[in-house]
């Protein structure tokens, strides 16, 4: 652990430094082309040939397990069928264009793209819309079906019914909303002894879209000093950031100490639209 990593535990001394994780949090380990290229051949021997390196829940729950208490988070492909998220994706959908957002019809169906980008951009991630629609079915089907489908990997699992126990999120295109800024969970979630958050956009989110960046291994440093709503101050470190490419289904699931953020929807009209909870474990 390196000093100014532990400088981060004191709130004192990461006021007065301003620059925490300067020297940044752990180096990934490099994987050569040969390693990813013999990692692909066994997955077709297997019939496992799915998008390369991500695990999916097709495959052994221990090398899950493995990926997320080594580096933190695991993207885990096809977690669950894509007519549940479509389903909920369709009620999203028609909450938000009942709060003014008009939504206009292009070749992709799954995707929000708005008719006109408003100058007052509308709250409905509220605690109530929030609650409404985690009382719904589509919501519940979900989560149950991703209960179902983690056991293996997080053992007996309870979705947290806490205030921030789930969320709905949404990136205003050209990045004109507020990005959710560098944190952990556990900062929302203090008294929770143990917890994952699940991560799933409700449409294709390629990483132009601003989905979920992650910094691999950051939680293996324990809990970092937060400035209230603005997050971990990181400013002038020199971190891995990383971000994927998902499709409807795949889910990032990771670990309540990881350092993530929300990135920027670069897109012209297109609505960024995704959910989390956190699940807690024995």
């Amino acid at each position: 652990m390196t000093k100014s990593t532990k400088a981060m535990k004191r709130p004192d001394v990461a006021r007065e430094r301003k620059e925490p994780l300067r020297r940044g949090i752990c180096a990934l380990r490099k994987v050569s082309v040969a390693e990813l290229e013999q990692i692909a051949r066994e997955r077709i021997a297997r019939g496992e040939a799915m998008r390369p390196i991500e695990p999916s829940v097709k495959l052994v729950a221990a090398q899950i397990r493995d990926r997320v208490q080594r580096d933190g988070f695991a993207v885990v492909r096809e977690l669950v069928p894509t007519t549940l998220v479509d389903e909920l994706r369709r009620q999203v959908y028609a909450a938000v264009a009942r709060g003014g957002l008009e939504h206009r019809a292009r070749g992709d169906a799954s995707a929000f793209h708005l008719a006109h980008v408003p100058a007052d951009l509308i709250k409905f991630n509220s605690r109530a819309f929030v609650a409404r629609l985690a009382s719904g079915r589509p919501f519940r089907a979900l989560v149950d079906h991703a209960l179902k489908a983690l056991r293996p990997v997080t053992g007996p699992a309870w979705p947290i019914q806490a205030e921030h126990g789930r969320w709905l999120r949404l990136g205003m295109p050209r990045g004109l909303n507020r990005r959710m800024p560098p944190h952990q969970d556990i900062f929302y979630l203090p008294g929770s002894e143990k917890f994952m958050t699940v991560w799933m956009p409700l449409h294709h989110c390629p990483r132009g879209l601003g989905g979920l960046r992650v910094v691999p291994r950051s939680h293996l440093h324990g809990a970092f000093f937060h400035d209230g709503k603005n997050g971990v101050p990181v400013r002038g470190a020199r971190l891995t950031w990383k971000s994927f490419d998902l499709e409807v289904g795949d889910a990032i699931i990771f670990d309540r100490h990881l350092l993530h953020a929300s990135g920027i929807n670069r897109s012209k009209n297109q609505v960024r639209f995704s959910f989390d909870f956190r699940l807690a474990m024995l």
